[in-house]
């Protein structure tokens, strides 16, 4: 059960804002094959699904819809600091009033482990802007350690490229 919480805390605060890679705006719709759901590992990883829609206004006013299909996997490490690591795949679509799109791509690995008894999430790749490693503390959601350049976050960029 504690597992399956840890789990939830992640998957939680990575959709709500912890994720940015951006990809130049294209009217194509991203490939069916890149949100295909891995298989749990026989019982090994657990396997959870994404597939939200929702509808955001920018400053200007501009309405976009927002498509996430994806899927995280994530597998439970036995022994040491580290209790999990979890593999995110998520295609996040936006599309504006012209059917012009705006594709960012969240796909990368996660690690969850304790750090001077506090559950800390280390993201590498692109995370709110950041480009490397993002850390925060689970329990109060405080960023401990960013690296790399800082930019916009998704939504911004998104409305930026289609509106």
């Amino acid at each position: 059960m504690k597992h399956r919480c840890i789990v939830a805390l992640v998957a939680a605060l990575a959709l709500a804002a912890c994720q940015d890679n951006a990809i130049a705006p294209t009217n194509k719709a991203p490939q069916q094959s890149f949100s295909a759901t891995p298989s749990d590992g026989n019982g090994n990883k657990l396997v959870f699904p994404i597939n939200v829609s929702s509808t955001l206004t920018c400053a200007n006013g501009a309405v976009l819809n927002r498509s996430d299909v994806g899927w995280i996997q994530a597998h439970a490490v036995n022994g040491g600091q580290n209790l999990e690591v979890d593999v995110f795949h998520d295609v996040a679509t936006f599309t504006n009033a012209n059917g012009n799109t705006f594709v960012w791509r969240d796909v990368g690995p996660d690690r969850v482990f304790m750090q001077d008894g506090n559950l800390v999430i280390q993201i590498t790749g692109r995370a709110n802007g950041n480009l490397g490693t993002f850390i925060i503390d689970a329990a109060t959601g405080n960023v401990l350690f960013t690296s790399g350049p800082t930019g916009d976050s998704v939504v911004s960029q998104a409305c930026a490229a289609l509106s």
